[in-house]
């Protein structure tokens, strides 16, 4: 009954229709902006006019924040956008779209809305305001305050030492005066970790410089991984300091491979670096990437795929067991279609090679002078490199702002840390996701900007407890109140069967226990299917009791628990060994049994035999001679229940995980020849076999008991 209303553009790009909160027109929202953020002109503080179809009134969608992230979506990396929206002054709220601006995800807090694509729920965003001892506190007062707008500079060429050009791109807050800079030196395109990090905190008084590595994306050179890094990462820094809106002070942040790049920055001793966070990062080849325990780790193969093409990840259809079952391995690249090379290289040099020392760093924490927010999760494939990074910056820095200066954050999370609350059938609860962003801005307030908001006063470890679902602040890792506790292998010799065998787990060892045998033979290819682009974690926690029983793997099982036990620390395994052949591996898991009979593993551990002596050379055991093999199995944090019970796995083989081994003796990179391994496990006085758990006393939890008539029989 009303007149039609009329609005003159007078020139002006037309408003985006919009009637009420509605998603059909978020969708044009999205559309009109996720462009400008893929073109680098979307600034905080821009607005998207709004007309309201009724009326045709407008009014201003201003953008306060926006970020480019990635998030675990069906089992792969997902890119999104999210803006925080402020609409017509007065009602905010998140929406997060994919790249092509189509929503998955909407919040409007203030009048109770919340809605999520469906399909897509797993795409929520991180929490914006604190809850847990880890994002809240007094201390959020202080956080640098984002109140200015944004000058950012795209493909600025910045000269290395040698002349080689290096592509960046730079974020700064448009005002007068030097400020400090957050740097982020990635191989997976400056892009994407410019807009994570550039706008966040260039709007809150950092500079923020984003850059590709040599040889990557828009940067000269050639790409060797993680061996430039050093002298590219200090020349940057160099770069940095002389810059006319450089204070000269300069942060690193960025995870997996943009956390090793930060320790070999750190490495070089530049004076510009006062702090980095380091998040999920690698530890030195021998540990982690590509070897662990002496063993090739087959996650290197998926690693080199994406390095040369990341739209590969996810849209190829792979038989892995086929591919990873080529010999000899030099062959690997011509059996995925790989060019550059990397996993022949990689194979070419065992873990003693010296050539391995230009990409290591932890031999060199007396020369490190960097305080560090050491971040990883209990299901993280780089877990190693935190905790270690830790112990050994607190024990050995350069200076005591150093060592006093290191944080270690461990969480329910995978690679791709605080990205969900949930792992396969695993559920965390609202707290395993936190607000991330707090605490790293909280770190760099501190040691860039001298901000006293408590950061170097406040016990430096925070771990999650799983299945307590409760984050805990603690004094130092491994956790000072831990009571290592021993439970040894054990039985009556016949540990081959899962269900019902002789494979025990007690908390004192058998003196007459009689030793068990398995033959392992590298021939026999595990029947299974298995998808290296899977990145959900959820493998790592699957039913392990729906694998077939294996005829080359020992079973030790302990009774129920008679109590409540947590288990936060590191988890070592001390087994016995001895094989007829030249050489083989060792494999041990130690996992948990529910009372309805699910097995779901809690860490695994490896050791090649010809390295049981350390990483720095090969030491042959004699056929038949007996040695003594200390398996690293990483670290965990979780709370096991009254009347379930723990059971050890040995074996020899981890395949398609790691390589396996032929049992001949013969390098990696030629061997084809295959022999069968007869396997023997001591675990009586003279050479007894033990895993080593981290038992944790707190309230409602303590030591480790079992059931007064199961541990009698």
């Amino acid at each position: 009954s009303n007149p039609p209303s009329t609005l003159d553009l007078k020139g002006k790009p037309a408003p985006v229709p919009y009637q009420d909160i509605i998603w059909a027109y978020f969708i044009d929202i999205g559309q009109a902006l996720a462009p400008r953020v893929a073109g680098g002109t979307l600034k905080a503080g821009d607005s998207v006019d709004l007309i309201e179809l009724t009326t045709a009134k407008t009014f201003a969608c201003k953008v306060r924040e926006f970020s480019a992230s990635q998030r675990l979506h069906d089992g792969a990396p997902f890119s999104v956008f999210t803006f925080e929206l402020s609409m017509a002054g007065a009602t905010e709220g998140t929406l997060v779209t994919t790249p092509k601006g189509t929503p998955v995800y909407l919040t409007i807090p203030g009048q109770k809305v919340d809605i999520r694509l469906e399909g897509y729920e797993d795409l929520k965003p991180p929490p914006s305001s604190g809850r847990t001892i880890v994002d809240s506190g007094e201390w959020r007062k202080l956080l640098s305050k984002a109140e200015h707008t944004v000058a950012i500079e795209t493909k600025v060429m910045v000269p290395m030492r040698d002349k080689v050009k290096l592509a960046t791109d730079v974020y700064r807050p448009e005002k007068e005066g030097k400020v400090p800079t957050v740097l982020v030196r990635t191989c997976y395109g400056r892009e994407i970790s410019a807009l994570q990090y550039g706008t966040f905190f260039a709007r809150r008084g950092y500079a923020v410089v984003g850059q590709d590595v040599r040889g990557r994306y828009d940067s000269e050179g050639t790409f060797e991984p993680m061996r430039q890094e050093e002298a590219d990462g200090s020349d940057t820094l160099d770069w940095i300091a002389a810059q006319p809106w450089s204070n000269g002070d300069v942060g690193m942040i960025g995870a997996s491979y943009l956390g090793h790049a930060q320790w070999m920055a750190a490495k070089s001793g530049n004076p510009h670096l006062k702090a980095i966070i380091p998040e999920v990062s690698p530890p030195d080849p021998q540990f982690n990437v590509p070897y662990n325990g002496g063993v090739f780790v087959m996650a290197s193969v998926w690693w080199a795929r994406a390095v040369e093409d990341m739209s590969r990840i996810g849209n190829e259809k792979i038989d892995w067991m086929q591919k990873l079952s080529t010999l000899p391995l030099g062959d690997l690249s011509k059996a995925f279609g790989l060019k550059l090379g990397l996993l022949e290289t990689w194979l070419t040099h065992p873990p003693e090679d010296p050539w391995w020392d230009a990409q290591s760093y932890q031999k060199d924490f007396a020369k490190l002078d960097v305080p560090a927010l050491n971040l990883s999760g209990w299901y993280d494939g780089d877990q190693p490199g935190a905790p270690m990074n830790f112990v050994g910056m607190r024990k050995g820095a350069k200076s005591e702002r150093a060592r006093k200066g290191q944080w270690l954050l461990m969480g329910p999370w995978t690679h791709l840390f605080n990205s969900a609350s949930r792992i396969g059938d695993l559920d965390f609860g609202p707290d395993a996701v936190i607000d991330l962003d707090a605490v790293c801005l909280r770190w760099f307030d501190h040691w860039l900007k001298g901000v006293d908001n408590g950061v170097d006063r406040e016990d430096p470890v925070l771990v999650f407890t799983m299945r307590e679902n409760k984050w805990h602040r603690e004094k130092d890792w491994p956790l000072p109140q831990t009571k290592s506790t021993k439970l040894f292998l054990g039985g009556n010799g016949k540990a081959n069967k899962r269900d019902g065998g002789g494979g025990t787990l007690a908390l004192a060892a058998d003196a007459a226990s009689p030793a068990d045998h398995y033959a392992y033979d590298p021939a026999v290819i595990p029947d299974k299917k298995i998808d290296f682009d899977d990145l959900t974690g959820a493998r790592a926690v699957r039913d392990l009791a729906q694998d077939p029983e294996r005829a080359d793997m020992l079973y030790y099982t302990s009774p129920p628990l008679a109590g409540p036990v947590e288990l936060t620390g590191p988890l070592t395994a001390t087994i016995s060994v001895s094989t007829d052949a030249k050489d083989s591996d060792f494999v041990v898991t130690l996992a948990r049994i529910a009372p309805n009979g699910y097995v779901t593993g809690i860490r695994t551990g490896f050791r090649r035999l010809r390295y049981r002596s350390g990483y720095d050379r090969e030491d042959f055991a004699k056929p038949g001679e007996v040695s003594t093999l200390v398996l690293d199995l990483w670290a965990t944090g979780i709370r096991l229940e009254a009347g379930e019970r723990l059971r050890v796995h040995v074996s020899s083989s981890a395949f398609p995980g790691t390589v396996r081994n032929l049992n001949t003796g013969e390098p990696d990179l030629t061997a084809t020849k295959m022999v069968i391994a007869h396997q023997t496990i001591f675990h009586d006085a003279v050479h007894p076999s033990y895993v080593t758990l981290p038992v944790i006393p707190r309230d409602g939890v303590g030591d480790v008991q079992f059931a007064a008539s199961e541990a009698a029989r």
